[in-house]
């Protein structure tokens, strides 16, 4: 079974909550095709509901380790703005990981949809 690594922004770019919702919605797309799927936007809940507070860099210790064990890093809109998803984009890449941009992926995939709706192809 392949592996799933979700990077994007959580705390430096954008509206938290939608960060996290992001996330979660891609986290469930590639679970239900089969893929393990590691979250880091999923440990909110322990920051929310448990008071976790960790240094940023304690957590990209955590996060980086992830991405290192992964099969893929797929990387969600505004993720060029999160300092934490740059670091997984540069591990990636020195790694040579198969690196996939959600927004286009998911362009993708609907173009096929509406294609084969259609009949074409």
């Amino acid at each position: 079974m392949e592996s799933i690594y979700i990077a994007g922004p959580l705390t430096t770019s954008g509206d938290r909550l939608a960060n996290r919702v992001a996330a979660e919605e891609a986290a469930a797309h590639f679970l239900r095709l089969g893929y393990a799927v590691f979250c880091p936007h999923l440990y909110e809940y322990l920051v929310i509901n448990r008071s976790l507070f960790l240094e940023h860099s304690d957590w990209m210790r955590t996060c980086l380790h992830f991405v290192d064990k992964c099969d893929i890093v797929v990387f969600l809109p505004g993720w060029e703005k999160s300092e934490g998803a740059v670091q997984e984009y540069r591990r990636a890449v020195e790694l040579g990981k198969k690196i996939v941009m959600y927004e286009s992926y998911c362009k993708a995939k609907d173009a096929v949809k509406e294609a084969m709706l259609q009949g074409v192809g």
